[in-house]
């Protein structure tokens, strides 16, 4: 952490951008003990709150997208193919929220936007149906993350 830095001031994923960070000073391992690191959701959290908002999301992914580290390693174009999907996938991510808080307007723009900018979503158009029927069958709720 003395190297990578501390967490920066984002309003949404700054865990990420951190362990992004924290991979370019050392190498990461796969401990087959028990976990080190859990991640707690909860009606009254931030992601909660206010994952349906996309501006809430681009920040982080500008930040790791921008890193001169990310940016030295990786080929231009490859960088710019994967922020794409990087940021459908965040479109995709607060569509999903707003379905499960039945925001079905911000449902239908987040999923539209996810699936325009990476149509091999297959996933989200069955969610971007949901959202414009505004109705999530009951197997369907439970695989909304």
């Amino acid at each position: 952490l003395d190297r990578a830095g501390p967490f920066r001031d984002l309003p949404m994923g700054e865990d990420w951008e951190l362990y992004v960070r924290l991979a370019q000073t050392g190498t990461f391992r796969y401990l087959r003990f028990e976990p080190v690191v859990e991640y707690r959701r909860h009606p009254a959290s931030l992601t909660a709150r206010h994952a349906e908002r996309i501006e809430a999301l681009l920040p982080s992914i500008d930040a790791v997208y921008a890193n001169p580290g990310v940016r030295s390693r990786f080929p231009a174009r490859m960088l710019v193919r994967e922020r794409r999907k990087c940021v459908a996938g965040a479109y995709g991510y607060a569509g999903r929220t707003a379905l499960k808080n039945a925001n079905w307007e911000v449902a239908r723009r987040n999923l539209f936007a996810c699936v325009r900018r990476h149509p091999w979503r297959s996933r989200d158009w069955i969610f971007l149906v949901a959202a414009l029927v505004r109705w999530v069958p009951r197997p369907l709720q439970r695989r909304i993350k």
